[in-house]
């Protein structure tokens, strides 16, 4: 006589089980829907650094080719005035014989 007095509790207490079993999956949901909007944003902002990381190479590079420029101009100068400097010694020299 027990067993049929205990299948209704039985049943009510699997009922409240699911319930909760429900409420579990409905929290794990709405935890999942947040992180993956986090996670959007942030993918979001990673490729606004991602844009300005390439805009900031593109600089570095045009920097690079305008120093390198700079640098032959440079070389140039100082190879004209080697030259200059070398005819200035010479006629110094040429004025120091006199």
């Amino acid at each position: 006589m027990t067993q049929p007095l205990n299948v209704p509790r039985k049943l009510r207490q699997i009922d409240n089980d699911v319930q909760s079993i429900y409420e579990m999956l409905s929290g794990i949901a709405g935890t999942q829907l947040r992180h993956g909007n986090r996670l959007d944003e942030l993918a979001a902002q990673l490729d606004r650094m991602d844009a300005r990381l390439a805009s900031h190479d593109e600089t570095l590079a045009s920097h690079s080719d305008i120093l390198a420029s700079h640098s032959e101009m440079l070389t140039s100068h100082s190879r004209r005035l080697e030259q200059i400097d070398g005819k200035l010694d010479t006629v110094i020299d040429m004025l120091g014989d006199r």
